[in-house]
């Protein structure tokens, strides 16, 4: 049955929401509480849920049924809870299937002029406006904005469009970013996608083109350089590991991939080379920290300040609009 064809939907199904389609559900219990959820089944095993009170993240995502996103000790959260300061950040920080990182800054806490760039910005605490999710029965649309503003400083807005064909197992995240101001401003943008058990585990490989580059940020991952793409059970106190890719690209399209033989599964992470031009690796093979991260991004999570003294901090002109897109595609193997 093809669930995109009228006849075939209509002949096999009541009504297409037993198979596909996207809900809205409202968390009333625990840190989340309040926080609306955009539930997404493409009719084919994929499900996630987008949260519209977190810049339109993508807090978890099944696929047949297998978990594939890590969940942090914080669980969700609600924006009301998060509190992005250098120490309070890790007490609301979830990761989830998607955190969106930026975006005046990302990395370390830092202060410029009196004003605090905080742990990975501010973009995931703010609520998305003008939220929509539909389908025309081809495709599975969630849309909104989130806007990151100061007073007589940045202006930034983030057009979000969340894609799944129906009937495919692909999400596609697309960002429009445009400065609202006539002032050329500096800016950060970190896809974090966290992937966790069960998907993750010993029996996981990383899949990256062989004439990719790589390097270590910090002693302890220069150890695990050789090691970077294989993964062990959890180690209780091992330190996180993390390193800097650069993957070539095709028609502007960079890609690694993940595939899991004991479940018999993958996934494909694609991403806008010209805007996203570091793939950051994270790796955490500690015991209730077991994540691995991996991130398309703009800069090298160094803060704002050591972004800019190491000439990685980008600039968007006053007016201008930048795209910035990521997928993921799973499949069987």
């Amino acid at each position: 049955m093809n669930p995109k064809n009228l006849r075939d939907r209509s002949r096999y199904l009541g009504n297409p929401s037993q198979l596909f389609g996207v809900e809205k559900y409202k968390s009333v219990d625990g840190p989340s509480a309040g926080n609306e959820y955009f539930r997404t089944r493409t009719g084919s095993g994929l499900e996630y849920y987008v949260s519209s009170g977190t810049a339109l993240d993508i807090s978890s995502l099944t696929y047949k049924g297998i978990p594939i996103n890590y969940l942090s000790k914080n669980g969700q959260v609600s924006p009301a809870l998060h509190h992005p300061t250098n120490s309070e950040f890790l007490h609301t920080f979830n990761a989830g299937m998607l955190y969106t990182c930026g975006l005046t800054s990302t990395g370390d806490e830092c202060e410029e002029g009196g004003i605090i760039q905080p742990v990975h910005g501010r973009l995931h605490s703010i609520p998305a406006s003008e939220c929509c999710g539909k389908t025309d029965y081809q495709t599975i649309d969630i849309t909104g904005k989130i806007r990151e503003t100061e007073l007589w400083g940045h202006s930034l807005e983030l057009s979000r469009k969340i894609s799944s064909p129906v009937g495919e197992n692909l999400v596609t995240i697309t960002d429009k970013l445009t400065n609202c101001t006539d002032s050329d401003m500096e800016f950060t943008i970190l896809y974090h996608i966290n992937f966790g058990y069960p998907f993750l585990s010993p029996s996981l490989r990383m899949i990256v083109p062989k004439n990719s580059e790589v390097f270590a940020r910090t002693e302890e991952a220069k150890k695990g350089l050789e090691k970077r793409y294989f993964f062990t059970e959890p180690v209780d106190g091992k330190e996180e590991e993390l390193f800097f890719h650069t993957i070539p690209a095709k028609n502007n399209i960079s890609s690694i991939s993940l595939e899991n033989p004991d479940l018999e599964i993958g996934v494909k992470i694609s991403w806008s080379a010209d805007t996203l031009p570091v793939m950051i690796e994270w790796k955490s093979m500690k015991s209730g920290e077991y994540v691995l991260g991996i991130e398309p991004s703009n800069n090298y999570v160094l803060g704002r300040t050591e972004e800019r003294k190491n000439g990685s901090l980008k600039t968007i002109k006053a007016f201008e609009t930048i795209t910035m897109s990521v997928s993921m595609n799973f499949y069987d193997i």
